[in-house]
């Protein structure tokens, strides 16, 4: 059979993901995709496959940044920087005691202050980040009293699964119909290890495209190439 009759029978047996695929489930489907489904002599291990789901998880998340949330901080009066959660991707949107802030970056506060120290104090009227840490938010002028409510929107990685139950992309409903990404993306690998190529580029083409629709149908990352001939690493 030739690979691109192959690749359109694989396309017509591919279901269209409507409900939320449980770890359990993206096991079953990617031991199903590469034949190792034996139940006493499987070639790989639970502990090898989740490890490379979440891997999957977190590659689709970091080209899409389709995963959001927001925290919520309380000033301290003369504190410029505050700790943001530790899955922070990117920042896209702060506001405080419910006001929008816009963002500045550090060569514009350098300028404003004439390459000097940055000494003003008062209501904060912009929000900075560190290039060098996603973890830390800076505010400018710095509080000068306590109690404002500080709320920052960003674009995070998800929490790992590891419960069979877990859902991936923190159970959002919107995602459910990415889900068969990550048996996608983990289905290429093992199949590049097994030297099966065109088995493995065909779930490629298949994680290529569905990484395209789902950065344009969810995603707020500036579109960059994402197209289906990507080259993913095993």
């Amino acid at each position: 059979m030739t690979f691109k009759r192959s690749f359109w029978l694989l396309l017509a047996f591919v279901p269209s993901v409507a409900w939320s695929l449980s770890l359990a489930d993206l096991e079953t489907n990617i031991r199903r995709n590469v034949r190792d489904v034996s139940s006493t002599q499987q070639r790989y291990s639970d502990t090898i496959i989740d490890a490379l789901i979440n891997e999957a998880q977190r590659a689709v998340i970091n080209d899409t940044w389709a995963v959001n949330s927001y925290t919520s901080i309380t000033l301290v009066s003369g504190s410029t920087y505050y700790t943001l959660p530790a899955t922070t991707i990117k920042v896209w949107r702060v506001t405080l005691d419910g006001a929008n802030l816009p963002e500045l970056d550090l060569k514009q506060l350098d300028a404003d202050s004439g390459n000097g120290v940055w000494s003003s104090t008062g209501t904060a009227t912009a929000y900075f980040l560190d290039p060098s840490s996603t973890t830390v938010i800076g505010l400018q002028p710095y509080p000068n009293s306590s109690g404002g409510a500080l709320k920052v929107f960003f674009h995070k990685l998800p929490v790992d699964l590891s419960s069979d139950s877990d859902i991936p992309f923190d159970g959002d409903i919107r995602l459910y119909a990415y889900h068969d990404l990550l048996v996608y993306h983990v289905s290429f690998r093992l199949l590049v290890i097994e030297d099966k190529l065109q088995e493995a580029q065909a779930y490629q083409a298949l994680y290529g495209a569905g990484i395209q629709t789902m950065a344009l149908n969810v995603g707020r990352k500036p579109l960059r190439e994402i197209a289906p001939s990507k080259e993913i690493r095993p």
